[in-house]
């Protein structure tokens, strides 16, 4: 089965792919992307989808051009200017995979042939017997196969991605305690229930160690009410059970009450939130649409149109990219000192910010790494290392860092660093640290170690 996560990516890639083939006026291609699906749909053009990965790779502002060098003109007479949105080569094989999955859902699993234009052009019966070349093995009045795995396609994923040579993976942000305060004012601060789901979201996941989307799939069949912890009136710890893409089994985790900081206090803004919403079964997270819903369906409702839960069940999800789209314009918003671009809003936001506040809280990295669930020793020394980082330049106002030594280490901090706007001097022997510049490198200096 695929993941809800890779779901929600192919989604994002069909509805990219359908503007891009309305642009350059490829309706039949058009066809594949169209639910339900009639029988018999033609495949897509093998020039559009390879065109379509170069206008997404290919840095933005670049004349799109077809395969016979000619620029492409959009619907309006214009020309299609790149978009340069996927800076990333796994965006290219995420963009193959998806393309593929759409092609063998609608049986097209074989090799690429295009339509014979001189089969197209008979005329009454003809048309079924095909043309001279094809009138032995049968008419090809339309595409058939998969064009993603077309020599051309596969070809040009290649040379993009030798092209991006230099582009490496940077790791999600991490918010430090005044960040999530802003955060927090913000989010409350609409007075809107949605406001305050936003705001459990965030907290649930800094303090539990949560991806993005293990929060966004709670259920309230999740809890577990009968383990829950009390001190007199008050519920001061809640255990959920949750199943993870690491997790060979579900894991119980929980999530307990911070009297000494009320305002990052997880548990008070969770009751408060089913409280309010009257959640009783289903989705924990639902879409704000459903969230805010008054009209209630009516015995011949539609399944497209979102209604009023009945008896507080919930039934739809905030879809992962989303809410990651949602989540980066409010930290533009609530966040005015940090630099949009800067922040890199991903799936390990919280874990890595739940680091954090480990780190700067005095947690043994043990202790860390069993609340992480990381399975490997690598990725949970990355994660201190950026939090021992940030706490140099938050908590102790450095103006710059000499160090660390060894390439590793100073290849791990050097986004903080970048982040922060702090010069490193880093005493190490590869000069990967400097080159190639970048808006990262550049304010990492090397020395002889």
């Amino acid at each position: 089965p695929i993941k809800k996560k890779t779901k929600s990516s192919y989604r994002s890639i069909y509805r990219q792919l359908w503007k891009f083939l309305a642009f350059t006026a490829d309706y039949e291609s058009m066809l594949m992307l169209i639910f339900p699906a009639s029988t018999h749909v033609p495949a897509m053009k093998l020039e559009s989808v390879e065109m379509f990965l170069r206008f997404k790779r290919t840095p933005k502002e670049t004349e799109l051009r077809d395969l016979d060098g000619i620029p492409v003109i959009d619907q309006l007479g214009n020309e299609i200017k790149c978009d340069g949105g996927w800076k990333a080569p796994k965006k290219a094989e995420q963009c193959q995979s998806a393309i593929s999955l759409l092609h063998r859902v609608r049986h097209h699993g074989g090799s690429y042939t295009d339509y014979c234009g001189d089969c197209r052009a008979l005329e009454g019966d003809a048309r079924y017997r095909g043309c001279d070349k094809h009138c032995n093995e049968g008419t090809q009045l339309v595409r058939k196969g998969n064009p993603s795995h077309e020599e051309c396609f596969l070809n040009t994923m290649k040379q993009l991605k030798n092209d991006s040579y230099a582009y490496e993976e940077r790791g999600d942000s991490q918010f430090t305690p005044k960040d999530l305060r802003a955060l927090r004012r913000h989010c409350l601060s609409t007075g809107s229930l949605t406001g305050l789901q936003t705001w459990t979201l965030i907290i649930m996941g800094c303090k539990m160690f949560l991806r993005a989307d293990e929060l966004l799939s709670i259920k309230m069949s999740d809890f577990v009410p009968t383990l829950f912890v009390r001190k007199g009136d008050h519920i001061i710890a809640m255990l959920l059970k949750v199943k993870g893409k690491c997790d060979q089994k579900i894991r119980p985790i929980w999530v307990w009450a911070d009297d000494e900081h009320p305002d990052l206090c997880p548990v008070r803004p969770l009751l408060l939130y089913i409280w309010l919403s009257g959640i009783k079964q289903g989705s924990l997270f639902p879409k704000p649409a459903e969230l805010s819903a008054t009209e209630e369906a009516p015995a011949n409702a539609t399944t497209h149109k979102i209604y009023k839960p009945v008896a507080g069940k919930y039934v739809t999800e905030i879809e992962y990219t989303a809410f990651l789209r949602a989540f980066k314009n409010i930290c533009a918003k609530a966040l005015p000192s940090i630099e949009v671009m800067d922040l890199r809003i991903g799936l390990h936001m919280f874990r890595k910010t739940a680091y954090l506040l480990g780190i700067w809280g005095g947690g043994e990295w043990s202790e860390l790494k069993a609340s992480a669930r990381h399975r490997s020793d690598e990725n949970a020394k990355i994660y201190r290392k950026d939090a021992r980082a940030k706490k140099l330049l938050t908590e102790h106002k450095v103006d710059a860092l000499v160090g660390p030594s060894g390439s590793a280490n100073a290849m791990g901090v050097l986004q903080v660093m970048a982040e922060a706007q702090a010069p490193m001097l880093a005493p190490v022997g590869t000069s990967a640290v400097v080159l190639p510049m970048d808006d990262q490198r550049r304010w990492a200096f090397k020395a002889h170690p």
